[in-house]
């Protein structure tokens, strides 16, 4: 009886500790790639953080794939100020028609013959853009409320990317596979988010289904690659690959770029700091005061090249956003502990400790005396 009441206490416990994944943000600047996020994550209000921003050599793949971004943005500002129509279908579809380009019907079918040759990394590309194109539709159907419709295109958006990672797998760029099931598995997120806005909690619950799927495919194909790489490490070296396409660190930063952190409407200057174990990767503690999206702005100068870019982080969470033990091991006195919606905080017989029990279970572990109030 009191093997079962533990494993109940268990499966009560881990309910309460279940979260999300989260990433960092990155932007290219030049011949320079700029990460930014939170260095614990997901960020906690009245938990001490630091910033993280990570600068290195930007690869062709990661150049090329910034340009395009850039062009469906710019084409998308002059197609809202030529036509203002009422149709959400006239306002997605000014992505499929760029300047006479072809549309993401016509980039798959394009793709599809490119496989049938064989040429998989030139399918995967057509793939990538396909999906930028859905992607550049998603979010005008966002800013026009219809979340459903949304939806759809983070869904196809996704199917792109992940027709992308296949062709990558067989061309046997696992690295590059790795980044399109990432980008597979952030649309999916996106199409969840969008869904769960128009009320459709079981459709968006398959989405975050698939989210995960994609993120598990991307470390498998990270694996890959690693190991591709150890056995190709000698002849890399001797086909001595230039530094910018190499991804290779960028150290010396510490004094050359100021960032600003806004929360609501508090905005902080955070002094950068070198990581002693990492190059390229710099640090700037801080305090969240509040919850919400974040803003972080980055202005200076790497070796020649002016930075002024904007990126939004993860956002600040509540304090119950972390699991009980993790907010003890930040400071937080066990009475003190925030639970999630829907659990309940209790003392754990024993240790004292705080756990978060939903009551489904607490009145069965506190009249077997394993739990108690505080």
């Amino acid at each position: 009886m009191k093997t079962k009441l533990a494993i109940l206490l268990v499966l009560a416990i881990t309910i309460s500790m279940a979260g999300n994944a989260y990433a960092h943000k990155s932007e290219v600047v030049g011949d320079y790639k700029i990460e930014v996020g939170w260095k614990n994550e997901p960020p906690v209000a009245g938990i001490d953080n630091a910033v993280e921003v990570v600068v290195s050599q930007a690869t062709d793949f990661e150049k090329s794939q910034s340009a395009s971004e850039e062009h469906h943005h710019s084409h998308n500002d002059e197609s809202m100020n030529m036509e203002h129509g009422d149709s959400h279908n006239d306002e997605s579809s000014t992505h499929d028609e760029m300047n006479g380009d072809k549309t993401a019907e016509q980039l798959h079918h394009q793709a599809e013959d490119l496989e049938t040759e064989g040429k998989y990394a030139e399918a995967a590309e057509l793939h990538h853009e396909a999906g930028n194109h859905h992607h550049m539709a998603a979010e005008d159907l966002e800013k026009a409320g219809d979340f459903a419709g949304a939806a759809e295109h983070h869904h196809q958006a996704a199917e792109h990317h992940h027709m992308a990672a296949k062709d990558l797998e067989k061309a046997g760029d696992f690295a590059g596979a790795a980044e399109h099931h990432e980008m597979a598995a952030e649309h999916h997120e996106m199409a969840a988010k969008d869904l769960e806005k128009a009320g459709k909690n079981d459709e968006a619950k398959e989405h975050y289904d698939e989210s995960s799927e994609h993120k598990k495919l991307a470390k498998l194909d990270r694996e890959k690659s690693a190991n591709t790489a150890t056995d190709h490490d000698h002849e890399t070296m001797s086909m001595g690959n230039d530094d910018h396409e190499s991804g290779e660190k960028i150290s010396g930063l510490s004094d050359s770029l100021n960032v600003w952190v806004t929360i609501g409407e508090h905005k902080t200057k955070v002094s950068l700091v070198k990581s002693t174990e990492f190059p390229g990767v710099y640090y700037g503690e801080y305090l969240p005061f509040g919850t919400g999206h974040t803003v972080m702005d980055i202005h200076g100068m790497i070796e020649n090249t002016e930075v002024d870019v904007q990126m939004h982080p993860e956002k600040v969470e509540p304090l119950n956003t972390l699991p009980p033990l993790k907010q003890m091991k930040n400071g937080i006195n066990p009475g003190d502990v925030m639970c999630k919606d829907g659990l309940d905080l209790f003392m754990r017989i024993g240790d004292n400790s705080a756990v978060c029990i939903s009551s489904k279970f607490s009145e069965r572990l506190m009249s077997s005396g394993m739990i108690d109030y505080f």
